[in-house]
């Protein structure tokens, strides 16, 4: 089953990396070659300016490019190589690393303040309360979750499919290590020449 996600990812970036040394406009619908609006709201809301965060699915590393210039100490993980390689080219900041790995059995063995998803978690809902129980134990007391994940309303995108992270599931799971803290519908953004569907802002904190 990783394998099979391995080499699923590892063909959308290297298709990404073919287009571009065409000097083809083609992007991956989620690539939005920019930080997501919504992670900086969450950090102005909580007034976060610092810390240690890990990104799960980190992609091209547009969130950790905003992250590190913020002064955080990042980890960006993905399971795709191509990913990272791309990612680790497009940040040389001092205050970041990388890991090529999966969520569910590849988490680094150190704590963090936040853990951050944007379109990683909604894609493995059978691990879901698994993925939550390694998340507690890598995270800081009053560490917290911030999750970006599609939304099941959106319609008239080809992109927008219904969000495989089923909301009630979610919020069952959390429950046991997590308190709720934010549930906001969101419009998640796209890459140029796809529009914005519909999506969810989540931001959950460990119990003490």
């Amino acid at each position: 089953m990783i394998e099979d996600k391995k080499n699923h990812w590892e063909k959308e970036y290297n298709y990404l990396i073919k287009h571009k040394s065409n000097n083809n406009t083609t992007n991956l619908p989620w690539d939005i070659k920019k930080h997501d609006k919504n992670l900086e709201d969450v950090l102005n809301i909580y007034d976060i300016k610092k810390g240690k965060i890990l990104e799960i699915g980190c992609g091209t590393g547009n969130d950790i490019n905003f992250l590190c210039k913020k002064g955080f100490d990042v980890t960006g993980m993905d399971i795709s190589k191509e990913a990272i390689n791309i990612s680790t080219k497009n940040n040389n900041f001092i205050n970041v690393k990388f890991i090529v790995g999966d969520i569910n059995s590849d988490l680094p063995n150190e704590k963090f303040d936040i853990i951050y998803d944007r379109g990683c978690l909604h894609g493995n809902p059978e691990l879901i309360e698994n993925i939550f129980f390694k998340f507690e134990k890598i995270l800081n007391n009053y560490g917290k979750i911030i999750i970006i994940s599609s939304n099941s309303k959106s319609k008239g995108n080809d992109y927008a499919t219904p969000p495989l992270l089923n909301m009630k599931e979610l919020i069952l799971h959390s429950d046991k290590f997590f308190k709720i803290k934010l549930i906001k519908e969101i419009d998640f953004e796209l890459a140029e020449g796809y529009e914005s569907v519909l999506g969810y802002l989540i931001v959950l904190e460990k119990n003490n």
